[in-house]
């Protein structure tokens, strides 16, 4: 790869006004940066690329370690490309999630198990596929490739989070010739002075959540990765929209491009820094009727509110529903959460969750 590959700069400080990151571009991360677009691929459906896998393998003969991040868990969800049908659990009503080890989904919130099913059960087609790979896969696909290294995986469905996770990565640290496959449970600040490969298996896993902070958590993840590995030389990026801002960025090594574009488009919906967005989460829909009544109030009355934004059901929940408004910057927002809070009975109020510009 040539020497002017771009690098990465380190995790920026602070955050303007509760909104994006203080963008540093005058100082970089020495890491070079290399993204794959997954489409021009030579083997489709292989979570390591082909590219990523040639530096891991020269990585692993000189007894080097590679780390492979993923935003998920499991063997990825799974969606038919002939109807769209994505499987959601019959007890509690959030998405599955494949595991290729006993052929079934496995709910990562009540716990339930289902039977694998090779047709779609929506419209009977055969035409299934991963939405996204999830970390079994990955490690799965790492052994295949890498036989003769060693293949850790630290999430919280393995190591269970927490102090668990911290050891694993202890752990990992002094080994040789191995690679480690995880998700955020790894971004635990372990120092990894052997590891040298950072590859993201999917920049799409990062970019594509519902908020409006994602292209920044996205950058700020990468960044903090790269930041425990002193070691490291170099970072490979797999993404199927190279043409997505942050793989633009991260191919041209300049956070500011990010900065500027995300600033730009918030200034113009008015979000942080330039208004609030309130979020309020509730598992009863007659509630959050009420709350968004009452949010509808304050803004016919120029109380702070500037517009609801909508009410939108929480994936996973039968009855569960997410209310959003836009506040003004210089709104009240002790005092709307209060009047949320007063227009409903203890009843209304269990399980309520407010946030600010989350």
């Amino acid at each position: 790869v040539p020497d002017q590959n771009p690098a990465i700069p380190p995790p920026p400080r602070g955050r303007l006004g509760g909104g994006l990151p203080d963008p540093t571009p005058d100082t970089r991360h020495p890491t070079p940066v290399l993204v794959v677009n997954m489409r021009e691929e030579p083997i489709r459906g292989e979570a390591i690329s082909v590219t990523l896998a040639e530096e891991i393998q020269r990585t692993l003969r000189s007894r080097g370690q590679a780390v492979l991040y993923q935003n998920r868990l499991g063997s990825g969800r799974v969606i038919c490309r002939e109807c769209g049908y994505t499987p959601k659990c019959e007890s509690c009503g959030w998405w599955l999630v494949y595991y290729r080890t006993d052929n079934c989904f496995h709910c990562h919130k009540c716990g339930a198990v289902a039977e694998g099913y090779r047709t779609c059960p929506g419209c009977g087609g055969a035409d299934i596929r991963y939405a996204s790979p999830g970390t079994q896969r990955i490690a799965e696909e790492a052994k295949r490739k890498f036989p003769k290294a060693g293949i850790w995986r630290v999430d919280t469905e393995v190591s269970g989070g927490g102090w668990n996770a911290v050891n694993a990565m202890r752990r990992f640290a002094t080994a040789e010739s191995s690679v480690l496959v995880g998700t955020s449970a790894i971004a635990k600040g372990i120092p990894l002075p052997k590891s040298r490969i950072l590859g993201i298996i999917s920049l799409e896993a990062m970019t594509e959540l519902d908020t409006f902070r994602a292209s920044e958590r996205a950058w700020q993840m990468i960044a903090r990765l790269a930041a425990a590995m002193p070691s490291l030389k170099k970072i490979v990026v797999q993404t199927y929209e190279p043409d997505h801002p942050v793989a633009v960025a991260l191919a041209s090594g300049d956070w500011k491009q990010v900065y500027d574009e995300e600033i730009a488009v918030r200034r113009d919906l008015g979000y942080p820094p330039f208004g609030r967005i309130l979020t309020v989460t509730t598992p009863d829909a007659t509630v959050a009727d009420a709350v968004a009544a009452t949010l509808m109030t304050l803004e016919a009355r120029e109380l702070g509110v500037e517009v609801l934004l909508g009410k939108l059901p929480i994936p996973g929940e039968s009855e569960g529903m997410r209310v959003a408004a836009k506040l003004k910057a210089d709104a009240p927002a002790a005092s709307i959460v209060h009047m949320i809070g007063r227009s409903l009975d203890a009843q209304g109020r269990r399980g309520i969750s407010i946030e600010l510009d989350p």
